[in-house]
């Protein structure tokens, strides 16, 4: 009779929390609902109870701020368009395939709210935090390891950190896959541009026929053409990457040291070590006839080679410095998957 009677005691405290989760991700879905942008702003009692208190069944994405941060403002208009595209794609509800709804909050540095920001150790602002009900069960260490992994400390040297990143980052975070839809004008306008830029590209063709077949004028831009995408100029700018940075400490630096992360002169600097040492090999095949035969060609030869080599080993040495487990080799390790080409994993890579 005791155990029944505990068993139903258990299944009434599961029942009821299971209630005051959903009641308040309902009270949090109308608060989002009634905000154009999509992000509500919470103060440090709304925090401690829609993200840090049980029962929460639901995610939450919190934009920590403070007032006249120019850097804030403008990540954070990045953020409210990532916001209105979860709430105008339903993902404030509970998804079919039992995903979580996920909820966009925002909250400002002020008297109020000080140790909240002072418990996750921040030592400026904007910050990114993806919180699921998973942090509220685990203990101080693992608590810790968790924020790590979902905290996301945006920086100047994150360049300009726009929708698409965040949406990108929120959506693997999330397991959610909201993508961005442009808006039907804007591709319109670009559809008549496109058509403009085209149209006067194939008239200057027609009259200067002579000059654009050139066989010198295409290896010439061909080159200057992978140079610039090489050096990931056209990521740069959607993104906002600086050239150089100075660090906290003062020192120059002109390469990034995240893996997926660069400057704008890194990135020239490799492009360019890449391109010289590409423009060698070709070098090779004139060689004959600038330096002639004999121990002149020989020393040619040796040279090119050498230059080659640099280029390749300076190249090499800076992905090392980024990357730690960055090691080319012409077979993959043992431990990677074999099988057919597609399969591969030493092919794929």
């Amino acid at each position: 009779m005791r155990i029944f009677l505990a068993i139903l005691l258990i299944s009434l405290s599961i029942a009821y929390a299971s209630q005051d989760g959903v009641a308040k991700s309902q009270e949090l879905r109308a608060l989002v609902q009634d905000e154009q942008n999509g992000v509500v702003a919470l103060n440090a009692s709304g925090y401690q109870y829609y993200v840090d208190q049980s029962p929460r069944p639901y995610d939450v994405v919190v934009f920590f701020t403070a007032e006249n941060c120019g850097y804030c403002d403008e990540i954070y208009v990045e953020f409210t368009q990532v916001a209105q595209l979860y709430k105008t794609n339903g993902a404030i509800y509970p998804s079919r395939d039992q995903k979580r709804a996920v909820y966009f909050v925002k909250l400002v540095y002020t008297m109020d709210t000080k140790d909240i920001f002072t418990k996750f150790g921040f030592q400026s602002v904007p910050n990114l935090f993806v919180s699921t009900p998973k942090m509220l069960k685990l203990k101080d260490l693992e608590k810790n390891e968790y924020i790590k992994s979902n905290l996301w400390q945006v920086t100047s040297t994150n360049g300009h950190v726009t929708s698409s990143k965040l949406l990108e980052h929120i959506n693997k975070k999330v397991g959610r896959n909201v993508e961005y839809k442009e808006p039907i004008i804007n591709l319109l306008i670009l559809f008549v541009f496109l058509g403009l830029v085209g149209a006067v590209l194939l008239k200057l063709f027609i009259k200067f026929r002579n000059f654009f077949i050139n066989n010198k004028l295409w290896f010439v831009g061909s080159i200057i053409i992978y140079f610039v995408c090489m050096a990931g100029v056209v990521y740069d700018i959607i993104h906002g990457v600086p050239f150089t940075n100075i660090d906290r400490a003062g020192n120059f630096e002109w390469y990034h040291s995240g893996s997926r992360s660069q400057f704008g002169l890194e990135g020239f600097l490799m492009s360019g070590a890449i391109v010289f040492a590409g423009l060698m090999f070709i070098l090779y095949q004139f060689l004959p006839k600038l330096s002639g035969v004999g121990m002149s060609g020989t020393i040619s030869y040796i040279v090119v080679t050498v230059l080659i080599y640099l280029a390749f080993a300076w190249v090499e040495d800076i992905y090392h410095k980024k990357s730690g487990f960055y090691n080319p080799v012409f077979w993959p390790p043992a431990h990677y998957i074999k099988g057919p080409l597609m399969r591969d994993q030493g092919n794929n890579i």
